[in-house]
């Protein structure tokens, strides 16, 4: 945790106290998107970057010097990224790999537009990017998710409620209405699948498909183990379910175990669902089977 806050913290800090006294030069703070997003695998990074975040805020507001705070996604192949394994886990995160000339040219378009402080490199037509921005300015959303009776009133005859959190910050009340509501095998409302579910209404409302075959069987056991997830669909998708990295390489792991196979994260990236998954392993067990027989 040290070695990773301390080129930030202490080198940020340092360059402060040392211009602190020169209103006449441009201070550029070089954030990650990590710091506002977070992350299990890159807690530390995340970290640092949020000090950076608030530590531009902070000399934004006390000095008259301009002061720049750019939270970058990735510059692909350049410096830590280069070589970097989990670049595709990355982008289904909705950060895009900027090339150089792109990373320029967006530095340029920052400064150009004077924003104090920016998130650059991001994919706004990923899911977990809009649960951002399609709520417009704000960056927090209340939802109601309701079942209604045929005569009950449309969602839209709602009132519209707005609620301010702890720090005084409002946010609207979003009425949602479902077919049915998703329960549990104990008949308790299903909330890891309502949050999971994001805007698409009907998949939280629709069948559960559940495993099909013994293979599939297991793979949902390691599904749920790895997801902490109570049940599962086999149409569900790792990415959409909040797959990360740090849970790619635990499943991964599970399957080795279980099954003796080795499956790389281009694997899961080819057969992201279940049943896909399922299917994928079945032709590896074969093949090998095949070449045991031969």
């Amino acid at each position: 945790l040290a070695a990773v806050l301390r080129p930030k913290v202490l080198g940020a800090w340092t360059l402060h106290r040392l211009s602190r006294n020169r209103p006449d030069l441009l201070f550029i703070h070089f954030s990650s998107v990590n710091g506002f997003f977070g992350g299990a695998n890159v807690a530390a990074y995340a970290a640092a970057n949020s000090f950076l975040d608030a530590f531009s805020h902070c000399q934004q507001n006390e000095t008259s010097r301009p002061t720049y705070c750019f939270a970058w996604s990735m510059w692909d192949e350049i410096g830590m990224s280069r070589n970097y394994p989990f670049k595709e886990l990355t982008r289904a995160r909705g950060y895009c790999a900027l090339s150089g000339p792109q990373g320029l040219y967006s530095f340029l378009v920052g400064l150009h537009h004077g924003k104090a402080r920016l998130l650059v490199g991001l994919n706004d037509s990923n899911r977990e990017i809009r649960k951002y921005t399609d709520t417009g300015s704000a960056l927090q959303k209340m939802s109601a998710y309701f079942v209604a009776r045929s005569d009950h009133p449309d969602a839209a005859d709602f009132p519209q409620f707005v609620v301010g959190d702890r720090f005084g910050t409002p946010t609207t009340c979003e009425f949602v209405p479902l077919e049915s509501m998703p329960l549990t095998a104990n008949g308790e409302i299903d909330m890891p699948r309502i949050a999971a579910g994001g805007a698409s209404v009907g998949r939280m409302a629709g069948e559960i498909i559940a495993p099909r075959t013994e293979l599939e069987r297991r793979i949902a056991a390691l599904w749920q183990e790895v997801f902490a997830a109570p049940q599962v669909n086999i149409h569900d998708n790792f990415f959409a379910a909040g797959g990360d990295s740090l849970i790619a390489m635990r499943l991964l792991s599970r399957l080795r175990e279980v099954f003796n196979i080795e499956m790389s994260i281009r694997g899961l990236f080819e057969a992201p669902t279940l049943a896909g998954l399922a299917e994928a392993i079945g032709v590896i067990l074969a093949t090998d089977k095949t070449q045991s027989l031969s």
